[in-house]
This record gives C-alpha cells, structure tokens and sequence, in this order.
C-alpha cells in the first residue's frame, strides 16, 4: 500500500513540476512560397465561405460540417463549424488585400492567427500564425505543448492544401 501511495505521489509530482516549467502559451508561423496568385489568395483565404475547400480544419476531420456563416468576405465575418462532438468559430478581427487577422474559439481555447501574402519574386510568400494556451491548473502547460504540435500540423496541412487548391486550379485554365 505505501508502494502505491508513493508512486502516486511522486507521478502527482512530477506533472506538477514538468507543468510549472513549461509555457502555458504558444506562437507558431509557417511561410511557404506559394503557387497562388493574389486573386487566387483573395478567393481562398479572404472569403470564409471557401475556407472549407483548403482548411486543416475540414480536411482532418471528415464529420466537419459548417453551422453558420455570416459576412464571409469582410471585417466581423464570422463562421461556426462542428467536428464530431467539438465545436469551433472564428471571428475576422482585421483585413486587406494581403492579411487576414482572426480570433478563433477551437475546443474552448481561444486562438489568435493571421494568414498574409506578399510578393516575391513572382508568386506569393503565404505565413500563416498562430497564438494560443491554454490556461488551466496543474495540467496546462502540459496541454498548451500537445496544442502546440497539433497546430503546427494543422497549419502545415492548411498550407500544403492551399498550394495544391491554387496550383490545380491554374492547370484548369
């Protein structure tokens, strides 16, 4: 019984020590040079309504399915989607030609990213950003860096997708 006891005691302590020495919050950016033209950019990534054709978001999950979708292509835009039991939303907090600033709510863990384009030497130059944690006792930090892996993925993905939607529909031209 002490056996047990101890063992439980030191595992307690060991979360508790790897927690309290590793960040809560995380920064992420990818940048890739891409195939897409503004236009192309524009249509893909600034109108929310076609967020599901190259979002990691819909890819990784085959039971995603959009709930609400409002202002598509503007500041305020607003889109709700389900994945299985898990429900996400994203709201546009910023805009141009070239950057889109959003909040995003995945899991109950809010997200701030931005997605810009920018010339060189004649394509694009796509970074897409990502800040988050996770703000929960003894467990959070812990969590924040298995979030932290799983979005690095995700905006990989997104990225990869993105390219591909854009260098496709070149070809059908």
């Amino acid at each position: 019984m002490r056996y047990l006891i101890r063992t439980l005691f030191s595992l307690v302590l060991l979360i508790g020590i790897t927690s309290a020495l590793l960040p809560n919050r995380y920064t992420i950016a990818k940048t890739v040079t891409s195939h897409c033209t503004q236009a192309q950019f524009e249509n893909w990534v600034l109108d929310l309504a076609n967020w599901h054709f190259w979002t990691p978001f819909a890819t990784y999950e085959k039971t995603w399915q959009e709930l609400e979708l409002a202002n598509s292509n503007k500041i305020g835009a607003y889109l709700k989607w389900q994945s299985g039991d898990n429900i996400g939303e994203m709201t546009v907090t910023a805009m141009s030609h070239q950057r889109m600033s959003y909040t995003s709510v995945i899991e109950q863990h809010t997200n701030i990213g931005h997605i810009e384009a920018l010339p060189f030497a004649e394509q694009l130059q796509v970074t897409w950003s990502i800040e988050g944690g996770i703000n929960a006792p003894i467990i959070g930090s812990i969590l924040t860096q298995y979030y932290k892996y799983k979005t690095q993925d995700a905006i990989d993905l997104g990225l990869r997708n993105l390219n591909s939607l854009c260098k496709s529909q070149r070809l059908d031209k």
